[in-house]
């Protein structure tokens, strides 16, 4: 197998076929009203969708590693906002007795920032990601390890339940997709203590950047000084460190009193990573140009699967429409057929040779110039050719469909008379239709012509043709 078997890209000349643009088939016509059918069902689905579904179209990616600016960022509001933070503290009674019970912590548990500032549970905190931290402190008197051993703190866990002002995404709202951080959208966590340890919290949090891709539009938005950029902050990541033995301080003050550490949570705004969504808007452009791409697509396949077929039976219509009647030269319309028996071509004045008459009768001449030729020999009748027509046709079996499609892929197909049929049309086209094999045979006839004495000059103008007279009249 040749390599250049496989070029499926080279397309044919164009020619007439059978005085047609192309030869019309069953086949073709319910190949087609398949495809349309196909088109139209996918097409309806496409604008269903586009109709009943989401708008836009939605990406999602993840900025990390990349050279951190952190205290210029921090200076900057959209990427380190100002929140409001909500506080409270539980306590929680676990084992077979209580079953999980939660209540309220005693007066003693206190929750103070980095500057032993206490702050009251519930109460609105407003702090950036990067300026604030919690402590969960517990108050004791004597010694703190022996008020553990009598409180029975063994079975208690504590945690804070840090709320804070959230942000909203909403994908397919037309106007605005994400509303920054603000206190209708409350967002929490909850962070665990036990008494006999220091449990310390690193909150890493992550900037959200939302934008809205325009197209065109956008250069408008430059100049009319619009930004469709929106940004928001949120929870990335919580890391947890423990520590067995909790800390203690005295107070300067007063050495009775001491302070024990049960944990801390510390905000991070490090401006490593950023998640950044992207949004185009669907429009019924893109819907059809989808459809368009897969109406290309899909009758290129249908154009390959019926290629099968045409090659070979465009060939074989050919063949057997020459052989048979003629009818591809014979000017059967009466009007063509007056054109021919025109005044301007004077076939009476065209001596005619005997060999040039048996010429004509064994090759069934184009022209009926039996009235305006003196000729001896017998010709044949427009009813009488008719006659022999159907006679061949009735006497011809047609070569079914299925031949047609298998030619190409059947291994055995010479045992079958069909297959050599279609075979012997193929060669007849390939050889004499051949651009090289045209050219050829045109040089030569031209050659042909040189030597040529045209006993009518009338004929050795392109002008006196039928069609080139219409084109003139046209014209002028």
């Amino acid at each position: 197998m040749s390599v250049r078997n496989l070029d499926f890209l080279s397309s044919p000349p164009q020619m007439y076929i059978l005085q047609q643009k192309t030869n019309k088939t069953l086949f073709g016509g319910i190949l087609f009203i398949i495809y349309i059918i196909i088109m139209l069902i996918i097409s309806f689905f496409y604008i269903l969708n586009f109709a009943l579904n989401d708008k836009y179209n939605i990406k999602y990616s993840l900025y990390k590693g990349f050279e951190s600016k952190k205290e210029e960022y921090n200076k900057n509001e959209d990427l380190n906002p100002l929140l409001n933070f909500s506080i409270d503290l539980k306590k929680m009674q676990f084992g077979n007795k209580r079953g999980g019970k939660i209540t309220e912590a005693n007066i003693f548990f206190a929750i103070t920032d980095e500057k032993f500032n206490f702050y009251d549970k519930n109460s609105i905190i407003s702090r950036t990601t990067s300026n604030f931290t919690v402590f969960l402190v517990y108050i004791c008197f004597t010694d703190c390890n022996l008020e553990y051993d009598k409180s029975n703190y063994k079975d208690l866990v504590y945690y804070l339940n840090i709320s804070y002002s959230g942000y909203k995404i909403n994908h397919q709202n037309k106007n605005l997709p994400l509303e920054r951080n603000n206190d209708k959208y409350t967002f929490y966590k909850e962070f665990y203590f036990n008494f006999d340890e220091t449990t310390i919290y690193d909150v890493n949090w992550n900037v959200i950047k939302y934008k809205e891709e325009r197209g065109m539009l956008h250069l408008f938005d430059n100049l009319l000084d619009k930004k469709y950029e929106f940004t928001a902050i949120d929870i990335d990541s919580i890391e947890q460190i423990r520590f067995k033995d909790g800390l203690e301080i005295e107070n300067e003050e007063d050495p009775s009193i001491k302070i024990k550490f049960l944990g801390a949570v510390n905000m991070n705004n490090n401006h490593n990573q950023y998640g950044e969504y992207i949004r185009s808007k669907k429009s019924i452009l893109d819907v059809l140009a989808d459809i368009g791409a897969l109406f290309s697509t899909l009758f290129s396949v249908f154009s390959f699967i019926f290629n099968f077929y045409s090659k070979n039976f465009d060939n074989y219509k050919i063949i057997k429409e020459l052989s048979s009647n003629h009818e591809i030269f014979r000017a059967t319309n009466p009007k063509i057929r007056r054109v021919f028996n025109s005044s301007s071509i004077k076939f009476e004045d065209i001596p005619l040779s005997k060999s040039n008459s048996e010429f004509s009768n064994d090759d069934n001449t184009i022209f009926n110039t039996c009235k305006t030729t003196p000729n001896n020999s017998k010709r044949i009748s427009l009813k009488e050719e008719i006659n022999l027509e159907q006679n061949y046709n009735n006497k011809s079996s047609g070569i079914k469909f299925i031949y047609f499609m298998l030619e190409n892929i059947c291994w055995n197909k010479r045992i079958k008379k069909e297959y050599n049929i279609i075979a012997i049309c193929n060669n007849i086209l390939s050889k004499y239709t051949s651009v090289e094999t045209i050219l050829y045979n045109q040089i030569i006839f031209e050659n042909l012509l040189r030597d040529y004495i045209w006993n009518d000059d009338n004929l050795n103008k392109i002008g006196n043709n039928y069609l080139m007279k219409v084109l003139k009249t046209l014209i002028t």
